[in-house]
């Protein structure tokens, strides 16, 4: 056997599928969220191996998690929503409204900025939904297009291709970029699930 993939293989066997060092780096509420298929965390991520997470709820109440051997930390102590978050002693600007930290940030290091710059690209939709950040009827990335239209509303991309509407939109609704239109129309307003930054669905 090769010696890179020896070593491939050997590392996959050491990365549980369950457990407190499982799926470093990802979302972990999603699944460990209300009505997910895992225990249930009230918040939880990946930051640095003994990183000190300190969290204050709306109430007051404040406790500190510790990273484990992969950086993981979480709770399921009951908390109040929006939490004030600080790691090793440096607060972070803003208070949050989910618990799921990694779906900001990929691991240690500043977050995703918010404005309307922020993270081309991705779908924006999970985040903008009304509860974690203001609801968006259709959003995403489309860099190069001079007019994208939804559901009748016609949005100009800013410098880094992103555009959004707050308008709730009928769903199918007709989509053109520059006055091409999709199809079939679209049921999801989150236009870079399908299309990552503007490219084919199957790019």
């Amino acid at each position: 056997m090769r010696p890179l993939l020896c070593a491939a293989v050997l590392l996959a066997a050491c990365i549980p599928e369950e457990g407190p060092l499982m799926a470093a780096g990802q979302d972990c509420v999603e699944c460990h969220g209300m009505g997910g298929d895992a225990r249930t965390w009230t918040a939880a991520g990946t930051w640095a191996r003994g990183a000190r997470v300190t969290l204050t709820d709306a109430n007051g109440k404040s406790f500190t998690l510790r990273g484990n051997d992969v950086g993981n930390f979480y709770t399921a102590e009951p908390l109040a929503f929006p939490l004030r978050v600080s790691v090793d002693g440096t607060p972070m600007q803003d208070p949050v409204k989910y618990g799921g930290c990694n779906l900001c940030h990929q691991g240690p290091g500043p977050g995703i900025e918010p404005g309307p710059l922020m993270a081309p690209g991705r779908d924006c939709l999970p985040c903008h939904d009304g509860r974690i950040a203001v609801a968006f009827g259709a959003a995403g990335t489309w860099p190069g297009a001079t007019t994208i239209q939804v559901g009748g509303i016609t949005l100009t991309p800013n410098e880094v291709g992103n555009f959004y509407t707050t308008e709730p939109l009928p769903i199918p609704f007709v989509a053109r970029v520059d006055g091409s239109r999709m199809e079939p129309d679209p049921t999801y307003g989150g236009c870079n699930r399908c299309h990552p930054f503007g490219r084919g669905a199957d790019d």
